[in-house]
């Protein structure tokens, strides 16, 4: 995958894991499905990776909840640094929904 590709893949990631809030479900499980695909391809290169590790100091909470849910496995102690602080802001729904992902994947319910 090229630098290129994996940038329109991180932007892409960005866009919908920012619209998986505040629709009605249809249409966030439509961005659901998009970020979950933008995922399976920058899950397999370090430069994918690295995109991703960048959406943890995203603006919108919303992109670092689903980052750091898919960065908890290759770099825990900085996904798990971003969810808590989410958790201790406890704005909307964002620390609740960092809580219970910290919840699934400290009892290894969390599937990657």
């Amino acid at each position: 995958m090229t630098s290129e590709e994996v940038e329109v893949l991180r932007e892409q990631y960005r866009s919908a894991a920012e619209r998986t809030v505040g629709a009605p479900a249809p249409v966030i499980n439509r961005w659901v499905a998009e970020v979950e695909r933008c995922y399976k391809f920058l899950k397999n290169t370090d430069e994918g990776r690295n995109a991703l590790l960048s959406l943890l100091e995203d603006s919108h909470p919303q992109v670092r909840i689903w980052a750091a849910r898919h960065c908890l496995q290759w770099d825990p102690v900085r996904a798990r640094d971003v969810l808590e602080e989410l958790v201790r802001k406890n704005e909307a729904m964002y620390g609740f929904t960092a809580k219970y992902t910290l919840k699934e994947f400290d009892k290894g319910r969390l599937r990657f």
